[in-house]
């Protein structure tokens, strides 16, 4: 399976990917969080999960977008 990294990636080429995580992250759900990676093929632990979580005000779609384009 594919890490968080390969999801940063993978989002920059595919928005409709990012805003689904996004939505995700803003549901505040650990365990659904990291059923959608799973399903999307990502390896998260439910620790990496609640950190997204704790953090989701950092997370949006368009601070999601801008960063990973800065790289």
């Amino acid at each position: 399976m594919a890490t968080f990294v390969n999801f940063i990636a993978d989002a920059a080429a595919d928005p409709a990917l990012a805003k689904e995580a996004v939505q995700e992250i803003n549901n505040g759900n650990s365990q659904s969080l990291q059923s959608f990676f799973s399903k999307k093929g990502y390896n998260l632990s439910i620790e990496e999960c609640e950190t997204l979580i704790k953090n989701a005000h950092h997370i949006g779609q368009e601070k999601l977008t801008e960063n990973v384009r800065s790289y």
